[in-house]
Parts: structure tokens; sequence; C-alpha cells
């Protein structure tokens, strides 16, 4: 399906027609693309609103040998690669990380994976609780806070990635993550609302809400 969509993909490229799902994997490859196969530098001074011809000359002077395919997942990807509307999925941590707060391989539990990116480095916790106790507790925290440049969890529901700051959690629900009672987020205060009530959970919380106490009192509740 991939394939058919990038052959049909110039004839629709600024168009949204495409589902959710199909943004998110032409993002993804464009992303490989433009990281793995192009000269990061020249790819910066390519403007979308050259002409197509021109801006296929400058990604061929740019990156390595490119297919049709693949140098329209890369024009999907510069010109959308900034967009907040669509949801992307956290690609799979190296195999063997392990969670800096706990020491649990997190690939066992992607369900649960929250992420925390340190200037070009990444850290990957088992669940969201982790990550705050990581992030909260001075002790344990080795790196300078002010080079964290985001921290993201994953929607319950649709395992897409959302701004940590901007989630909302539902703590002391009948679902237990990989360390016990955790923070299960959800992008939306709706579909929080709707899993508190199904899942008969305690509140649900915002991320300024969070905060050491409630991480004890979270890990005492059953």
């Amino acid at each position: 399906m991939l394939k058919l969509i990038l052959f049909l993909l110039p004839i629709f490229l600024y168009s949204q027609q495409l589902s959710t799902a199909m943004q998110t994997q032409l993002l993804t490859k464009g992303k490989k693309i433009a990281n793995i196969l192009c000269q990061k530098d020249k790819l910066k001074q390519i403007k979308l609103s050259n002409n197509q011809k021109d801006i296929t000359t400058l990604i061929s002077m740019a990156c390595t040998e490119l297919d049709e395919g693949e140098i329209s997942a890369l024009k999907y990807y510069l010109k959308n690669q900034n967009r907040t509307d669509i949801a992307q999925k956290l690609p799979p941590p190296p195999k063997h990380t392990k969670c800096p707060a706990c020491g649990m391989i997190v690939s066992l539990y992607p369900k649960w994976i929250a992420v925390m990116g340190l200037n070009d480095k990444k850290l990957y916790f088992d669940g969201v609780k982790d990550m705050m106790r990581y992030y909260l507790q001075k002790a344990d925290f080795k790196y300078e806070r002010k080079n964290i440049t985001h921290m993201q969890v994953q929607d319950f529901y649709t395992l897409t990635l959302v701004d940590a700051k901007k989630a909302f959690y539902v703590i002391g629900a009948d679902i237990r993550g990989p360390m016990g009672n955790d923070f299960i987020p959800f992008r939306t205060k709706e579909k929080a609302t709707i899993f508190l009530q199904d899942h008969h959970a305690k509140s649900v919380v915002t991320f300024k809400d969070i905060s050491p106490k409630l991480i004890k009192e979270l890990q005492r509740l059953h």
C-alpha cells in the first residue's frame, strides 16, 4: 500500500487526502531518508516554494541516489515535519535499552514506554511514573535539565506520541503497568475521563500536578 501511495504522491503531495496512518508512515520514511541518505546542511537550503523540478534537482544534489518514491517521501517530510496535527508513533528503542530509573529492559513493555530527549541523546523509560520519578528527584538525575529537548509519552488508546507536558494522566486505575500503578497518558481529557470511568480510577491529572508526593501516593494505591 505504501508503495502505491508513493507512486501517486506527486499527484496530491500538498493535499490532505492521506489517512493519518499513511501520513505517519510517510513522515517516518522521509525522516529516515533525510537523516541517513542526505546532507542536512544542503537540505536546509531547499525552499518548498520553488517549483517541483527545482526541488527535485536540489534534492538530488543533497542526497545519495534516491528513487522516485524516496524523493516523494522526502518532499512530504520536508513540507510536513513541523506539523503538530499528525500523530506519530514511537520508533522501537534499541533492543537491550534499560530504564535509567529501575533498570528494566524497556523493549519488553512497548505500550508503556516514555522517552526523554537530551540534546542528541534519548532516555527510554518503562512507564511515565519512572520517567517522572527520575526527572523530579534531583539526586537520581545525572543531566542538566536545561538540556532536555522533549519529553514524550504514548496515548494509551492509540499509542501515538504526545508531549508529556500536554497529556492527561489517569491514576489509580485497575490496569497496572510494568512497575504497578502508573500515570496512564491520553492525548485529550475527554479520552482520559472515559478511561477513568471504565476502569474505576481515582482521578485525572496533568504534568504540572505530578510531584514526588503524588508519585509516592500512586505507589501506595492498590
